[in-house]
């Protein structure tokens, strides 16, 4: 199931909303319903920092190690590199879905959610589309993650290791795919299709 997500109301419309909790600051990539999925909850968001994640240059990199995936991102002048990491065996089992093989061309949808993670609202929705090397290597990555036996205890030991070792800039010279959008680069709609949030 799916709900229409929009700028200015709750991000997870289940959640109670008085008082509304907060959301602990956060960056959650997901796939899954066979939806991509960036959202930023960060508390005290900025102007600049809205205006500049809903139209600003933005830089994606994608990054293989040991069983986690990681997309690395970057808002020039509104958010320094900074990375979430997926892993597609931590996604509920009625929302796991392999990704299909991309033809030749084609790219896919990413949106990008920001919410203040003081009250849990939307303040900012847009969409890009990545490119085919990108999406293609995502898609693979996460296809070969999800045939590969879990083993939890070594994906936490391996993100802990992985932290301790690196910052999220020093993560993202290790892409295997990058991509760059301009300004104003993606749709910024006021509401998308996002996944329920059971």
């Amino acid at each position: 199931m799916a709900y229409l997500l929009k700028v200015g109301e709750p991000y997870n419309p289940a959640r109670p909303t008085h008082p509304r909790p907060a959301y602990p600051d956060a960056l959650q990539y997901n796939w899954r319903s066979g939806v991509h999925e960036l959202v930023i909850f960060q508390s005290r968001l900025t102007t600049r920092e809205i205006t500049g994640i809903r139209s600003g240059p933005l830089d994606l990199a994608l990054v293989l190690s040991g069983q986690a995936i990681f997309l690395c991102f970057r808002f020039p002048g509104a958010l320094d590199w900074s990375d979430a990491v997926y892993s597609y065996h931590l996604v509920p089992p009625d929302q796991q879905q392999v990704p299909p093989v991309l033809t030749p061309t084609q790219g896919i949808l990413l949106p990008i959610i920001l919410v203040e993670a003081t009250d849990g609202i939307v303040r900012a929705i847009r969409v890009v589309t990545l490119p085919h090397d990108f999406a293609a290597a995502l898609h693979d990555a996460i296809r070969a993650q999800a045939s590969a036996l879990w083993d939890a205890a070594a994906y936490d030991l391996h993100l802990a290791r992985v932290y301790l070792a690196m910052s999220s800039d020093q993560l993202q010279r290790q892409a295997v795919a990058r991509a760059h959008f301009g300004r104003d680069a993606g749709r910024t709609p006021s509401s998308a299709d996002t996944p329920s949030l059971n």
